[in-house]
């Protein structure tokens, strides 16, 4: 599972913090619910941007990480946009 959906998780249906989930795994006494506020989640890649640039354009996770969701979806709308013989922007 990724750090992002285990976050929305805990915050969107748990509502509690990473803290207190960990606390209640570890002494079994439930958590204080709702917890303190928690963090918004970070934007992140549509699944379908994720598939397009790992599968067709050959991008590694550590390069698709490094993109902001906007670069991203720019970069797939300019490759899918461009002729096939064109050189990558």
């Amino acid at each position: 599972m990724s750090p992002g959906r285990f976050a929305a998780i805990l915050r969107d249906q748990l509502k509690v913090s990473q803290g207190d989930f960990w606390e209640t795994i570890r002494s079994g006494r439930p958590a204080p619910r709702p917890s303190v506020p928690l963090p918004a989640a970070p934007p992140a890649h549509p699944a379908w941007v994720i598939r397009a640039l790992k599968h067709q354009f050959g991008m590694s996770e550590n390069d698709i990480a490094r993109l902001s969701v906007e670069e991203a979806r720019r970069y797939v709308a300019e490759r899918w946009s461009s002729p096939k013989d064109a050189a990558p922007p």
